[in-house]
C-alpha cells in the first residue's frame, strides 16, 4: 500500500483533543483528505484515522480505533490516499478500482 512518507513518521507539533494533529513542516499541497492518518499516540499506541479535511499544516479527523488523545511530537504517517503513490508496486483502492503505481505512472484496474 502507498504511504507518505515512504519510510519512517512525519512529526507533529501539536493536537487538539483526538480531533487533529498540525504539524508545522506539512504542506497544504497535497490536499490529503479522505485519507487515513496512522498516528503514533504513546509509546504503545498507533491509531488509524479518516482524514475529515485538511487545512494548512492541520489535518481534522476522525479516529479508527481508540479515543485515547495524541502526544505532540510524536510521529505519523499518511496511507490511502491516491496521491501517496510515488514508488514503482505501490498500490491504492478507492472501494471500487485498484490503482498501481508503475512505469507508466498510475494504472487504474477494474474489477
Amino acid at each position: 500500500m502507498g504511504r507518505y512518507p515512504n519510510t519512517g513518521y512525519l512529526t507533529y507539533e501539536s493536537h487538539v483533543t483526538n480531533t487533529s494533529i498540525t504539524d508545522n513542516e506539512l504542506s497544504s499541497l497535497p490536499n490529503w483528505t479522505g485519507g487515513e492518518a496512522v498516528i503514533r499516540k504513546l509509546n504503545y499506541v498507533i491509531d488509524r484515522c479518516k482524514i475529515n479535511s485538511h487545512s494548512g499544516t492541520t489535518l481534522y479527523y476522525s479516529s479508527l480505533g481508540t479515543a485515547i488523545e495524541a502526544t505532540d511530537k510524536f510521529g505519523y504517517f499518511i496511507q490511502k490516499h491516491l496521491k501517496t503513490l510515488d514508488t514503482f508496486g505501490e498500490w491504492y483502492y478507492d472501494g471500487s478500482r485498484l490503482y498501481l503505481y508503475s512505469d507508466l505512472k498510475y494504472l487504474r484496474l477494474r474489477g
